[in-house]
């Protein structure tokens, strides 16, 4: 009995250790060939600018998201979660507080700026402010920027990158 519960234990640990190192079922420093191999949320389309991939049918926080995938010499670095997009001031914000709820369910304690300053469309530059966790996972920076672009309206991002 002991020793079954020692292995349940360290498959517990195994599976905590691997889920800090990146977004459901795809972690940094996977080939783009495996990250597109993950069929479950596909088809994936390259992104020129990046030279990565995205899937717009990937999920978060209950529903269906926009996931990138940025790559260098081949290997995952960043993965970017569209938790928003839109011209919707208070959509952007629910937004946001779903991120700042997710990262303190998940990490603990969140720095955060107050976006509110972004309400204002009179700027005509783009304005962006972050949060993240106090405490990051070993390897992996998690934060959450909210960005106002006077043009096209706000954006939620959410970022798994290694550290």
């Amino acid at each position: 009995m002991l020793r079954y519960l020692a292995l349940v234990l360290l498959g517990f640990s195994v599976v905590s250790a691997r889920a800090e190192n990146g977004y459901g079922p795809w972690r940094i420093g996977m080939t783009k060939d495996q990250v597109t191999a993950v069929s479950e949320f596909g088809p994936y389309k390259s992104v020129a600018a990046t030279g990565g991939a995205e899937t717009f049918n990937a999920r978060w926080n209950g529903r269906k998201a926009n996931i990138s995938f940025v790559f260098q010499q081949d290997r995952l670095v960043k993965i970017q979660i569209w938790a928003y997009e839109g011209k919707d001031f208070q959509a952007a914000m629910r937004a946001w507080r779903d991120v700042r709820a997710y990262l303190e369910k998940n990490y603990g304690e969140v720095q955060a700026e107050d976006p509110k300053s972004l309400a204002g469309s009179a700027a005509a530059q783009p304005v962006k402010v972050q949060m993240g966790p106090r405490k990051m996972p070993p390897g992996l920076s998690v934060f959450s920027s909210f960005f106002r672009h006077p043009q096209f309206g706000y954006y939620v991002f959410l970022y798994y990158t290694k550290a």
